[in-house]
């Protein structure tokens, strides 16, 4: 709330930027990302979580905290992400920065 509170940010969900990511709707209020850090870990769905995602109690969930960081360091957004082991597999795309060589 302390970013967005007052912008057409504050309810991700809802106005003018629905739909767009974080990334996006961050830069239209100025703050611009730098890194999202990912932690994933292994977990058993709750009942909760079995009947919200239509799985039983007890099968092996992937638990992703996600938090991006601005330029300065700060975390500006958190989401927890919560994938069902049996019927989503999570793969990550890793670019590899190339560096020029100098032509002799």
């Amino acid at each position: 709330m302390a970013i967005t509170d007052g912008t057409p940010v504050v309810l991700p969900e809802m106005g003018p930027l629905a739909g767009m990511g974080v990334v996006e709707r961050m830069r239209s209020i100025g703050v611009h990302i730098d890194v999202a850090v990912e932690v994933p870990r292994p977990a058993r769905a709750t009942q909760e979580q079995a009947n919200l995602l239509g799985i039983s109690v007890g099968d092996m969930l992937l638990q992703i905290e996600r938090t991006y960081y601005d330029t300065d360091g700060h975390p500006v957004e958190t989401a927890d992400i919560v994938v069902a082991d049996v019927r989503w597999e999570v793969a990550y795309e890793i670019p590899i920065e190339q560096r020029k060589t100098q032509q002799s």
